[in-house]
């Protein structure tokens, strides 16, 4: 059993939440009343904002699991700044990285879980090693892997390639990437909340969008069909999901029966993220899909404080409040595996 404090790198598979896409930085606290309404009438670029990712930036300010990690030990690997997403040639692997600011944040936009591997593969390994080397030393390494979204978004599509793979199939990309590289896991979330949350919000009316209209089902159709067939397709959705988190639990206890001292694995379940409770500034106001900076800050602090909890109290949701709380560490904390 270790301490949070014994981990020395940090490193993340995943998608566009992983990749910070669209979690644009809110206006400084110093900026004038006129400066934050343009800054609200104006798009925030299409990129994806590395720094505020709650798994692994780094940004200066950032409330995210690398920057509490780091308040107690040294750590590597957290990525920062932003550029436009990936562009890759093949798969989930070969793309146009950007390692002087991805660091060990592998993740790349439109992901499912059979790209995993070759996240790992093409770029986290390599990166790992030329990052950390023969340096690496006693510290053990944690490594988020937040995958799900698109597999459940492709739940309304043919059958096929372009449909959602089945549980076995969702958790065999995940155990092909983490065989690469040993690892942490974070639940499926409730993609399907998203819907109820933003449904006739003005707030989803903005620049981009025009005014008075519905949601439109251009991130993910399955969720943000409106009437009784979307209520269908949600309800879908939401026990594709329990059959992804069931298989993901069953590979998870495959590796426990390893007894493998120099490996853990950690399961956060996605159901502790509360979308259905949150307000509605918990998604981006660019496509009203992708977590906000402010989800992403309360996420990190979420599963931070949850990290040495056992698995009936990491699954109690993550409340959102206006002060974001962070627990100290204490001298009997451990990881609970």
């Amino acid at each position: 059993m270790h301490r949070p404090d014994d981990f020395a790198v940090l490193m993340a598979l995943g998608d566009s939440i992983t990749a910070g896409f669209l979690a644009a930085p809110v206006p400084e606290s110093g900026s004038s009343s006129a400066q934050h309404v343009f800054a609200k009438l104006t798009p925030a670029p299409a990129e994806e904002y590395r720094g505020t990712s709650y798994a692994i930036g780094g940004d200066p300010g950032a409330l995210t699991l690398p920057t509490l990690f780091g308040h107690w030990a040294n750590v590597s690997g957290a990525s920062t700044g932003h550029h436009p997403p990936l562009a890759c040639l093949a798969g989930a692997g070969q793309c146009s990285r950007h390692p002087e600011g991805d660091a060990l944040n592998a993740a790349v936009s439109g992901s499912i879980a059979a790209n995993l591997a070759d996240q790992a593969r093409e770029y986290l390994v390599p990166a790992y090693e030329g990052l950390v080397g023969d340096e690496a030393g006693d510290g053990w390494a944690f490594l988020n892997v937040g995958i799900g979204a698109n597999d459940i978004c492709a739940f309304c599509l043919s059958s096929g390639v372009f449909g959602p793979g089945t549980p076995e199939q969702f958790a065999q990309g995940i155990r092909d990437a983490v065989q690469l590289v040993r690892n942490h896991v974070l639940g499926v979330l409730r993609v399907s909340a998203v819907y109820k949350l933003t449904v006739d919000n003005p707030y989803c009316a903005g620049p981009l969008r025009p005014p008075r209209l519905p949601n439109l089902p251009l991130e993910c159709s399955c969720a943000m069909l409106p009437g009784p067939v979307g209520d269908w397709t949600r309800a879908r959705m939401d026990d594709l999901s329990d059959k992804y988190d069931a298989a993901v639990l069953a590979l998870i206890d495959e590796w426990r029966a390893e007894d493998d001292p120099s490996f853990a694995v950690l399961w956060q379940p996605g159901q502790a993220i509360d979308l259905a409770h949150y307000p509605i500034t918990a998604v981006s106001d660019v496509d009203c899909f992708h977590p906000s900076e402010a989800a992403h800050r309360r996420l990190a602090a979420g599963v931070w404080n949850r990290l040495t909890m056992g698995l009936a109290d990491k699954a109690i949701p993550i409340a959102w409040t206006e002060d974001i709380w962070v627990r100290c560490l204490e001298e009997g904390d451990r990881v609970v595996r």
